[in-house]
């Protein structure tokens, strides 16, 4: 009797432990068969196709994880599908609006993601350089609103490593860059500051990263924070096909800071590293606000060397 007990332990335990392995292979076709519906939702197009995916995956893996996350899905992409059947009828001012319905109900829908993220960008493109120009603190917290709408909408979003999501990534860092400017026209220099070194966290490519860089460099001098700037600025420089504009931005960021540090310190290397940055952006675009700090700082170095005799 003791042996056929064991005979009949043993023969239950492979059972169970066959039942074990079964329901893990049918885990392992759901995840694969979910994450194959999960990259065809990454076309608007198809659409129509990643719902019915999803419902075939909860109709023959009912009893798995996977299953049950197909189910979930499947409902939610037919409440997008329903949202977006107006499409046609909606006035183009309206657009934003209507996109931010359907992104509220999918939060995680690229399509839908990128089509909000447009939207969010063109209006900013087009108001940001309006608001700079009229130096206008109505039309700049407009602008700075829209960013916050934007960051918002990118931040949780999966970029991933092709053309499509890179030229994303540097273009909002360009647009964060936009933003800045508008608030800099108003003085709002924390805000430029931080908008900049948002738009960083985006960028993907070096002439995105080092153009951001100048300006973050800039508005870090413009809170005071002199060698924070002076290094922002010099890591900026040494990227190699910087515009010459962006170039003389960051030399003329160095000699001001170097300014206010000699006048904190009145150590003569500090003035003679201002004048240096300062001549170095003078040389490469003369402007006559730099040209002018150049004249003060060698003035002063010229009474140093000549003092007035007593």
């Amino acid at each position: 009797m003791l042996r056929y007990g064991w005979v009949a332990l043993c023969a239950t335990m492979l059972l169970v432990a066959g039942c074990t392995d079964q329901q893990a292979e049918r885990e392992s076709q759901a995840e694969r068969k979910l994450a194959a519906a999960r990259d065809v939702e990454d076309d608007l197009g198809a659409l129509q196709d990643a719902i019915a995916r999803y419902a075939e995956i909860a109709r023959q893996y009912p009893k798995t994880q996977a299953g049950e996350a197909a189910r979930v899905r499947h409902g939610k992409l037919q409440t997008v599908q329903a949202l977006l059947t107006g499409r046609d009828s909606v006035a183009s001012d309206a657009l934003t609006a209507y996109y931010r319905r359907v992104y509220d109900a999918l939060p995680d829908y690229p399509p839908v993601v990128r089509k909000l993220g447009t939207l969010y960008y063109n209006e900013g493109y087009l108001l940001a350089p309006t608001a700079a120009m009229m130096q206008d603190k109505t039309m700049a917290q407009i602008v700075l609103d829209i960013w916050v709408k934007q960051d918002s909408l990118w931040a949780n979003y999966p970029f991933r490593p092709v053309p499509e999501d890179r030229k994303w990534r540097d273009l909002l860092c360009a647009q964060a860059v936009r933003v800045a400017r508008a608030q800099e026209s108003v003085k709002r220099y924390k805000q430029a500051l931080d908008v900049v070194s948002r738009g960083l966290a985006y960028a993907a490519g070096d002439e995105a990263v080092s153009q951001a860089r100048v300006f973050a460099a800039f508005y870090t001098y413009c809170v005071g924070h002199y060698k924070d700037a002076i290094a922002l600025a010099e890591d900026a420089l040494s990227y190699e096909f910087l515009p010459e504009q962006e170039r003389a931005r960051a030399y003329h960021t160095i000699g001001l800071c170097y300014t206010y540090i000699y006048q904190e310190t009145s150590e003569l290397s500090d003035l003679d590293a201002a004048i240096k940055a300062t001549n170095e952006s003078v040389n490469i675009v003369p402007s006559a606000s730099t040209k002018e700090l150049l004249k003060e700082l060698r003035e002063q170095r010229h009474r140093l060397q000549n003092p007035p005799r007593s």
